[in-house]
């Protein structure tokens, strides 16, 4: 099974995404979720073009995807797919990293709060996961083991042009 670990901001939206003319404007992307909570800024920060880039990644590698964005701390998973598939995004996702820094009160226990070790726990749930066989996707640098790093531009985010080198890493 091979993994895709996916941050969102500057993976799916990027500096120049939110500037863009191509941006929906807050009208053309409201939505009301039971309960009350509008979620117009959610739906106007991921950009198409940069899922379709994803989109492509996790089909060219036939990887399942895990969200490893803060965005798994203010919305369930079952609204972070429902964001993903509004942009256009075609896959189903695997789960969440878990949140250490919020959930665990000592951190040691694995290593603190970092993506890197969140990452890290997530993967040691599923221990017949070859550590070859999985991506991280972020802007940031994310402390995991040489290689499994592809980071992206924050002006950019991800995109068509990044695809191939991307996939290049799964083994």
């Amino acid at each position: 099974m091979r993994l895709l670990f996916l941050d969102v901001d500057g993976v799916l939206n990027s500096r120049n995404w939110i500037t863009s003319p191509r941006r929906p404007t807050p009208e053309q992307s409201e939505v009301q979720f039971p309960g009350g909570r509008h979620v117009r800024h959610a739906l106007r920060s991921l950009d198409p073009l940069a899922v379709a880039a994803v989109n492509e990644l996790v089909t060219r590698s036939e990887a399942r995807v895990v969200i490893s964005s803060s965005w798994r701390t203010m919305w369930p998973l079952d609204k972070l797919a429902y964001f993903l598939r509004f942009h256009g995004f075609q896959h189903h996702l695997l789960g969440a990293t878990p949140d250490l820094v919020e959930t665990m009160a000592d951190t040691t226990l694995f290593g603190g709060g970092g993506r890197g070790n969140e990452i890290k726990t997530w993967l040691g749930l599923l221990p017949w996961v070859a550590p070859e066989s999985y991506l991280v996707l972020d802007d940031d640098h994310v402390d995991v083991p040489e290689g499994r790093l592809y980071r992206t531009s924050n002006t950019e985010g991800f995109t068509a042009g990044d695809v191939a080198a991307a996939q290049a890493r799964f083994r």
